[in-house]
């Protein structure tokens, strides 16, 4: 049995920033640095994917001394 995908659920900026604890002039940015993966359906319209925003965010984890890398 094929699995269907999941239903994409696309967050505004305002959104986005807020489901990862930034702004929205920081979500902006990192956008802008292609740090985060993002939409565009038109003119001036950006849409986030959550899921796919806190993994490229995870990239940028910084694993505490001592800790294995085995658990990142």
């Amino acid at each position: 049995m094929a699995h269907e995908p999941l239903p994409l659920k696309l967050l505004t900026e305002k959104q986005l920033a807020e489901a990862i604890a930034v702004s929205p002039r920081t979500a902006r940015r990192l956008r802008a640095k292609k740090i985060l993966p993002f939409y565009k359906l038109g003119k001036g319209l950006i849409r986030y994917d959550q899921s796919q925003c806190v993994k490229a965010l995870g990239r940028y984890r910084v694993s505490a001394q001592g800790e294995s890398k085995a658990q990142n």
